[in-house]
């Protein structure tokens, strides 16, 4: 039987933080323009910024060197726990509480 040729390749960290950074932000930034396009919909607006706050404080956390400044882990935290209330009152707000 022929054996099978199997690749194994190494999976960079840093680059996948990177793109889930970005990737966040433009879906922020895709969410307040569609924002732009229908202001009726606060709910847009909210999601969208809960999406770069999340990025910001993601982005903070992965900047970090071997010894993380305690302004820095403590910003990224409350600008996380922020994204998370913003996104629960855009979810609140699209149901019409």
């Amino acid at each position: 039987m022929p054996s099978v040729a199997t690749t194994h390749f190494a999976i960079d960290l840093p680059t996948v933080f990177v793109m889930t950074v970005f990737l966040s932000a433009i879906g922020g930034l895709l969410l307040l323009f569609s924002w732009t396009q229908n202001r009726s919909t606060p709910a847009l607006a909210l999601w969208g910024v809960g999406y770069l706050f999340g990025s910001a404080g993601s982005a903070l956390l992965g900047l970090h060197g071997p010894a993380p400044a305690s302004w820095q882990v403590c910003t990224a935290n409350a600008l996380i726990c922020a994204a998370y209330g913003t996104m629960w009152g855009g979810a609140r707000s699209f149901e019409g509480r």
